[in-house]
């Protein structure tokens, strides 16, 4: 079991380091770690940011895989993965927690899936 996380760990590594390299969004909270104080900031709701994100979603069928507020790209954003029945992977959403607009969405294999997860439980949450 701990080989198998060194491996996904190392795996992710590139994906953290790439993450560094993104373009900025344009949010409307800008923020350095999803702590009380910027908790407090957020204007949109969890139940709204989460409605937002399953409806940008094209699909019959949808079920909530996790998500919530954090802290990417110096945004304050709650970040969402939705399953859709008959597909593999899931559309991330991101959300601006300021304003409910959408920010970002794409399509994660289950791999990329997989590497992330490996990235943040080695310390890698915050982009």
């Amino acid at each position: 079991m701990r080989k198998a996380f060194i491996v996904a760990a190392a795996l992710a590594l590139p994906f953290a380091a790439h993450a560094k390299d993104q373009p900025q969004w344009n949010c409307s909270i800008k923020a350095k770690h999803a702590n009380e104080e910027a908790r407090k900031q957020a204007k949109v709701g969890y139940d709204q940011a989460k409605a937002t994100a399953v409806g940008a979603v094209k699909g019959d069928s949808k079920q909530l895989r996790g998500g919530g507020l954090e802290v990417d790209r110096g945004c304050l954003v709650y970040r969402y993965d939705v399953e859709v029945a008959g597909q593999k992977g899931v559309e991330e959403v991101v959300v601006d927690a300021g304003t409910g607009a959408i920010l970002a969405q794409q399509h994660e294999s289950a791999v990329k899936q997989t590497l992330e997860t490996a990235g943040k439980m080695a310390g890698g949450k915050e982009h």
